[in-house]
């Protein structure tokens, strides 16, 4: 909503000068508090500006403090983000009931393409040519030469990592890393 000034209505002539120059000084106070647009002053926004819902047209640039245009920097964030995401789905296929023959877009598939086979539980590799075995299968409990403890129980870890003592808590932690 526009600011307007309050000026009080005279009724006949210039019956009082005072409330004559009371309505100048709020015309004044009026328009020293109107946003100009030609870049003189008054020219600062130190409150939110309020549109109502209405849209901002005809912008060159929106900058941050640091001058940077914002919206060159968000399309630029944007196309990284979504070209690593392109790169990333290139290579990491998915899980997939059998070896795929192209990459998520449809395209050739890359040496070093990963995928889960749903079917036999095993991570496969792309070698250029076909898909070999990665981790035969995803075991329940991680094996010693694997970097696990072999174990479900704390008790039954310390036997397998050789740990002389009778804390499960400390044992359980190993378990768990």
């Amino acid at each position: 909503m526009a600011k307007r000034p309050v000026v009080t209505s005279i009724s006949s002539g210039y019956a009082s000068t005072t409330t004559l120059n009371d309505n100048f000084a709020a015309l004044v106070a009026a328009f020293d508090n109107t946003l100009s647009r030609d870049g003189s002053t008054p020219n600062t926004m130190d409150a939110d500006l309020d549109l109502n819902g209405n849209d901002i047209l005809n912008v060159n640039t929106l900058t941050d403090a640091s001058g940077k245009d914002i919206l060159v920097e968000t399309k630029a964030n944007a196309d990284a983000a979504e070209a690593a995401l392109d790169e990333f789905t290139d290579l990491y296929l998915g899980a997939k009931a059998s070896a795929p023959t192209v990459d998520n877009d449809g395209d050739p598939l890359q040496v070093g393409a990963l995928y889960f086979n749903s079917t036999d539980n095993k991570f496969e590799v792309y070698d250029g040519s076909s898909f070999d075995v990665a981790v035969d299968s995803i075991p329940a409990v991680l094996p010693i030469n694997k970097g696990g403890t072999g174990a479900t129980t704390a008790a039954q870890a310390l036997i397998n990592l050789g740990a002389g003592t009778t804390d499960e808590a400390l044992a359980l932690a190993i378990a768990l890393g």
